[in-house]
Parts: structure tokens; sequence; C-alpha cells
């Protein structure tokens, strides 16, 4: 049974017509409004959200490796579309979401909710399933590694993060 953000994911994906992978996060992130600026984050700081009212921006260090940069955005539009409420900066309403080491850690339940709308946006459940089934298929004889990398290519993610959706998703064991 997927969760509420897996649903958004979903949702997402299917209203902006998307059905193939790998998922263009920059181009959902200019289609919602959102502009995404990379610059040298400070304090293992790897994105934030910030919104105020209609507006908002994602900051993405611009450090990170593509993959990862893929994710952070991914994560901070789980942000966007699951947690709305405001914090008051300087008696303004501002909402800023940090993406950091401690987001991966998944003890703050805001951040596993994004963590699990990144997963799906990303890698579809349905999608990660239908091309191992097609690279199992395929007559080539792949050994988990080297299904992780084909599958690391084709959702341009990290290695990590793939991993982490095939164990997830109940396609291997462990990791």
């Amino acid at each position: 049974m997927r969760g509420r953000a897996e649903r958004e994911a979903v949702a997402l994906l299917e209203e902006l017509g998307i059905a193939s992978p790998a998922v263009n996060v920059e181009d959902i992130a200019t289609k919602l409004g959102i502009a995404v600026v990379r610059a040298k984050l400070e304090d293992n700081t790897s994105a934030m959200l910030i919104r105020k009212g209609s507006e908002a921006l994602i900051m993405l260090d611009e450090g990170q490796v593509r993959e990862r940069q893929r994710f952070s955005i991914a994560h901070e539009l789980g942000h966007f579309r699951l947690h709305q409420e405001p914090v008051f900066v300087d008696k303004s309403p501002m909402h800023i979401s940090y993406r950091n080491t401690a987001s991966s850690l998944a003890q703050e339940p805001r951040e596993i909710e994004a963590n699990a709308f990144a997963a799906e946006l990303l890698m579809p459940g349905r999608w990660v399933c239908d091309e191992v089934e097609r690279l199992r298929n395929s007559g080539r004889s792949l050994d988990e590694d080297e299904l992780v990398m084909e599958l690391k290519k084709t959702f341009k993610v990290s290695e990590p993060a793939i991993k982490f959706r095939l164990l997830n998703l109940g396609l291997i064991s462990s990791f």
C-alpha cells in the first residue's frame, strides 16, 4: 500500500504527463513555478526550499554530484507538495525546509515523507519493477551489481539511491 508521499509523487508525474525515466526534476520545478538556484551552502546542507506565499525557491549546494542534486531537488519538491505549514522569520510567514545529512537518517516524519516522495518521483515503483523484469528477460545474465549499475544509468540516480529503492520494493534482500 502506498503512503501519501508516494501517491502524491505518482499524481504529480501523471499530472505532468511524465511516463518514463529519467525524470527531469528541474523541469518539474519550473512547471510548478519554483526556481532552482545553485550556490555554496554551509553546514552539510544539500538543499533548501524557501517558500513565501505563492513563491518558492530551491537552493541547491553546487558541490553535490549530479545524481545527488537530482535527489535533493526531488526531496524539496516533496516538501513543496506535502508540507504547507509556514514558519515565521522576522514576523513574516515563510517556510524553509533543509535537506542535510540528518534528512537521510529517517528520524523526522517530514523528512521521511520527503525522501519517500523523492524516491517515488525519481524511481516510481512500477517503473523500477518493469525495468528489472525487462533486464532479467533480456537474455543477458546480470548479477545484482550489474543490475544496479543498469538501473542507476536508466534512472540517473546514485548507486545508494537505487539500492535503497530496490530493497524497499523487495527486489533485493540486502544492501
